[in-house]
């Protein structure tokens, strides 16, 4: 049994991902997070990370609620 824990943190982020012409703002700041938290999520499981943590202070909550994956305590 492996008594460490491997965590990944996403702290502040900036991105041009996902950027799609003629979008409402809001629209398009969900996509380009939306975009770039997923990836950020593949990459950590493909490292075989146990946990991944983001700030709550940027927009991650509601972004990462729609990727059905917050889990808090």
């Amino acid at each position: 049994m492996d008594s460490i824990l491997e965590a990944a943190y996403l702290y502040y982020y900036a991105t041009d991902v996902g950027i799609v012409p003629h979008e409402d703002q809001d629209q398009r700041v969900k996509n380009r997070l939306s975009s770039l938290f997923a990836d950020c999520l593949i990459i950590a499981n493909n490292a075989k990370f146990d946990v991944f943590n983001a700030l709550t202070v940027m927009d991650n909550v509601p972004v990462f609620g729609e990727l059905k994956v917050i889990s808090q305590l």
